[in-house]
Order: structure tokens, then C-alpha cells, then sequence
């Protein structure tokens, strides 16, 4: 954990006030409040938390460094998504931030789950851990906020144009949802016992993550010229 977090502080101060910044801040909070969690022995198996969330975060490593030196193949498409939209500048920083918790939730996690397994060392289920992590985002949630308002966007909210749509003080509930169902798919790559049957699952991971990554575009992207990153850009250039 401790690792964890030393690596995300260097990677945040590497991108500045790039757009994929806001989610690398976010990422760093709740890995802190997993942390405290841990060392304060909240779980039932600490170590097996320590584990997942280490495994876990290099999926995103992998997958933003890949992108970053150029290996485009090598990034799974909910993450393309995410990644373009912030090199281009093309959503809110909300925007940014659920197109980041979609690659990394709907599309890794499955995939990290499968990899340290669901059940202890002990054969107990490990589930009620990976369920536990939710408290800890819900802890991180205000703090996280408002480092990310603090340095790159006080306007940090839904798009003008859509009042109805999400708000930032519903993202633990939207992050609980997305882990459920990580959780049902991490059951299904378990059990596939086939190579067809692994790729079906893995298929449809993808697809969903994908289609998600797509409907958050859509509904976070500066649509027009009067409404564009311009205001958040200077404001980061301006505080960090």
C-alpha cells in the first residue's frame, strides 16, 4: 500500500494539469483511506486486500504507460476512450474522472479479482473484503473532491446542460454498483473452464466496459465551442 501510493504521488505530479490527472487524484485517495483501513486492521484478511489493491493497480499502469509510449494495442478500449478524451480535451472533468472509474472498475477489476481469486488462503470467501473497499471510497469521496476542486476545477459538477444527470456526490454509489457486477464477471472468468468459455466472458467485460466508456463520452463532452476546457486549464496552470 505504502508503494501504492508513493508511485501514484509521482505519477500525478508527472501529468500536471493534464486531464488525466483528476482520476490519478482520485485513484490516490482511496488508495490512502484502503491504507488506513489496512494498517487499522478493518478487514478480515488485511493481506489479502493489500494484495488485490496492489494487483490492481497495475492494470492502470499498464495500461496508461502503454498508451503513453505509443503501444495502443496493448490498451484495453474503455481505457483508449478514456485516455483520447483527456489528451483531447473533449469532456468535463467529471467527465474525465467516471470514464477513468469505468476502465478501471468495469473493465480491470473483473480481471484483478480472477488474478488474486475470491476466496482466503484459508478457503473462506473474500468477498465481504472486496464489498468492505466501498466504505473506504465513501470516506474518500469528500476529500477527494476537494483536492480535485482545490487544484483543477471548482466547477467540478454535472454538465449545465444536464441537471439531472450524475453528481460528483454520488460516485461511491455508482463505484458500489460497478464493483457488484466486477464481482459477478470476476465469478465468470473463474469458472470458465474452456478457452471459448473464457473468451465469451472476457468478450463481454470488454463490451460492456466499452459501451459505458461511449454513453459517458457522449454525456460529458464539450459539445459546442462556448463550452470547452478553457476556464478548468487556466485555473489548474493557475494553482498548482
Amino acid at each position: 500500500m505504502d508503494e501504492v501510493l508513493v508511485e501514484m504521488s509521482h505519477r500525478i505530479a508527472a501529468l500536471g494539469c493534464s486531464h488525466l490527472a483528476p482520476f490519478a487524484t482520485m485513484y490516490r485517495q482511496v488508495s490512502a483511506e484502503i491504507r488506513a483501513s489496512v494498517y487499522a486492521r478493518r478487514y478480515a484478511d488485511p493481506a489479502y486486500v493489500t494484495h488485490l489493491d496492489s494487483v490492481f493497480s497495475t492494470f492502470y499502469y499498464h495500461a496508461l504507460d502503454s498508451w503513453r509510449a505509443g503501444r495502443r494495442d496493448q490498451v484495453p478500449q474503455a481505457w483508449r476512450i478514456a485516455f483520447s478524451a483527456a489528451d483531447n480535451r473533449q469532456v468535463s472533468t467529471l467527465g474525465d474522472m467516471l470514464l477513468g472509474m469505468n476502465a478501471h472498475i468495469s473493465r480491470d477489476l473483473p480481471y484483478a479479482l480472477a488474478t488474486v481469486g475470491l476466496r482466503f488462503p484459508d478457503g473462506r470467501s473474500a468477498i465481504g473484503d472486496v464489498i468492505a473497499v466501498n466504505r473506504d471510497i465513501e470516506r474518500a469521496t469528500q476529500p477527494m473532491l476537494a483536492q480535485i476542486r482545490a487544484r483543477y476545477d471548482p466547477s467540478l459538477g454535472p454538465p449545465p446542460d444536464l441537471p439531472h444527470w450524475v453528481t460528483p456526490s454520488e460516485i461511491p454509489k455508482i463505484i458500489a454498483q460497478w464493483r457488484l457486477e466486477a464481482i459477478a464477471n470476476a465469478r465468470d472468468l473463474l469458472s470458465a473452464h474452456s478457452v471459448a468459455a473464457r473468451v465469451q466472458v472476457e468478450t463481454q467485460i470488454d463490451t460492456n466496459a466499452t459501451l459505458r466508456a461511449l454513453l459517458i463520452w457522449r454525456a460529458t463532452a464539450y459539445a459546442n465551442p462556448a463550452r470547452d476546457s478553457a476556464p478548468r486549464d487556466a485555473y489548474c496552470v493557475a494553482h498548482s
